[in-house]
């Protein structure tokens, strides 16, 4: 399943698993308007690879209820990464099922669909979750260090899950769910004041204590990455290419002058030859990317080896490339998904692909890996136009004026070459913001 969401004001996320037996292959398109004027010595791929992607990688268990009953795995002793590793993949993948299950409710709200046992069980799973970990509170003391921090996150989590709940619960025979939710939020506030837990009544330390202990409880799940850049031999193959192409040119062109020239003309000679050697120098880079383009085309520029954040096992190598393509290079799939008719855009293609090296070194429950590719649109949203434009409508028999502000679409498309699944998004830009993200695949 590929799904694409909003990571912050001008980035997107793209999110897939996959497992062992079926590793992840897949190509990113991106297709720019016209419209967003790219400058071409600045914007080039190796520069948007740097700037604009990244990914990262965590194990993952598609099964919702597991981490409930696998709670006794965790286990207090001397080797602080593996407690450490284990209770912070136990925490996460909890936590990103409620989440799911958090927004489901959410959206059942919005919809004006209460359902009383739906919401209570949610409740209760979450708080049996908390305490399964409660009531194993580790000895060790570098263990307890660790604990109290994940406690703590789980306690404000379960705290804003609750409370969001309780703010859209508005409709008549939601006060007991209501009230039964708010003792819970009293219960965990009265809980941190007993443990002697950091009780932060500004809201911004708060909201960054937060998030600094959910990205601590990632990173420990999180595969390590070593980055090689690939392709120096064919820099080098490609140069001289180019070096002999130019050369051969220039000794056939001082071939032909000198057998052309007379004794009188020494001056003309020399101004032919410094127009041939000014020459190469213009075209030499331009052909230079031409032969390395041609040369390296459909061949991987970049090489991600993972290793587990515990053992140090090598589990994943990753391949990656990025080109500036045509629309006649486009496959079949993607082909079906756009409109050719007068095509202007500039397509950027992304590829990923990824060799499983060895089973991964958990319980058969965690054998999936969630990806998230980042896409960052600075680049892209520095080149969108800042300006406004003025609109008029009637509305209830007054003119109204209105200040509309330049956008720009941006289509998305992903394909997963393993099960030939394509998934087109359109994502609407401004200078400063993405303002909107349409799953073109649910209309």
């Amino acid at each position: 399943m590929l799904t694409l969401t909003k990571n912050d004001e001008l980035s997107l996320c793209l999110s897939h698993t996959f497992s062992h037996n079926n590793p992840s292959s897949l190509s990113l398109y991106i297709f720019i308007p016209s419209e967003v004027d790219l400058i071409d010595g600045l914007f080039s791929e190796k520069n948007f690879y740097y700037a604009s992607i990244s990914s990262t990688k965590r194990y993952r268990c598609l099964k919702t209820d597991l981490p409930l009953l696998n709670s006794h795995l965790l286990m207090d002793g001397p080797d602080h990464e593996r407690y450490r590793f284990e209770l912070s993949l136990y925490v996460h993948q909890a936590v990103s099922n409620f989440k799911i299950e958090h927004q489901s409710i959410i959206s059942d709200l919005k919809s004006n669909k209460f359902e009383y046992e739906k919401i209570a069980l949610f409740s209760t799973k979450l708080l049996d979750s908390i305490n399964a970990i409660r009531r194993q509170i580790p000895k060790n003391q570098t263990n307890l260090n660790h604990f109290k921090s994940t406690d703590l996150y789980l306690s404000w989590f379960a705290e804003q899950v609750f409370l969001s709940i309780a703010a859209r619960l508005g409709c008549k025979g939601a006060s007991e769910i209501k009230k039964m939710l708010l003792e819970c939020c009293q219960v965990e506030s009265q809980y941190r004041a007993d443990q002697g837990y950091g009780l932060y009544r500004d809201k911004n330390r708060k909201a960054n204590k937060m998030k600094l202990a959910e990205l601590i409880l990632q990173r420990s799940i999180t595969l390590k990455e070593v980055h090689v850049v690939l392709g120096s031999n064919l820099d080098r193959i490609s140069k001289g290419v180019v070096t002999a192409i130019m050369m051969s040119l220039v000794s056939l062109a001082v071939i032909l002058i000198r057998n052309e020239s007379t004794v009188n003309t020494t001056v003309t000679f020399i101004t032919l030859m410094a127009a041939l050697y000014a020459l190469r120098d213009m075209f030499k880079d331009d052909l230079r990317k031409k032969v390395r383009r041609f040369i390296g085309r459909n061949q991987a520029r970049w090489r991600n080896y993972y290793y587990d954040p515990n053992s140090n096992l090598h589990l994943l190598t990753q391949h990656e490339n990025i080109e500036f393509i045509d629309i006649k290079n486009l496959p079949k799939e993607v082909l079906k998904r756009i409109n050719c008719n007068n095509y202007q855009e500039t397509i950027i293609h992304f590829k990923s692909s990824i060799i499983a090296k060895r089973h991964f070194p958990l319980q058969s429950a965690y054998t999936q890996i969630a990806e998230d590719i980042y896409l960052n649109l600075e680049l892209f949203a520095r080149h969108v136009p800042r300006r406004t434009q003025t609109l008029y409508e009637v509305n209830n028999g007054n003119v109204v004026k209105y200040s509309v502000e330049k956008q720009s679409v941006i289509n998305v498309i992903a394909l997963d070459s393993r099960t030939s699944l394509v998934k087109k998004w359109r994502v609407t830009l401004s200078a400063f913001q993405v303002v909107k993200i349409e799953n073109i695949d649910e209309k």
